[in-house]
């Protein structure tokens, strides 16, 4: 049923692979320079340039290891914490 020859449909690459920049996600890659932008105007320091580069090597390395963990790291950046109550 599922091999059925003759009906088959041609997906482009883009639909099924993330959309990357620089080995990075896009959105990774441009929260990346914005924070380095706004820590570089403000602060007037060089060295979140360069800690900003070193955290973008970590994340190359990291999501050729596993493919999975940019979605993974976006999800627990967006994960709120639960609230107890006594």
């Amino acid at each position: 049923m599922n091999n059925i020859e003759g009906f088959s449909i041609p997906i482009h690459r883009s639909l099924i692979s993330p959309m990357y920049w620089m080995g990075v996600p896009r959105q990774l890659l441009l929260a990346e320079v914005g924070a380095a932008v706004f820590a570089f105007v403000f602060f007037k320091n060089y060295y979140v340039a360069i800690l900003m580069i070193m955290l973008h090597m970590i994340f190359m390395v990291l999501g050729r290891k596993d493919p999975q963990f940019h979605q993974v790291f976006f999800r627990y950046c967006l994960h709120k914490p639960p609230i107890y109550y006594r």
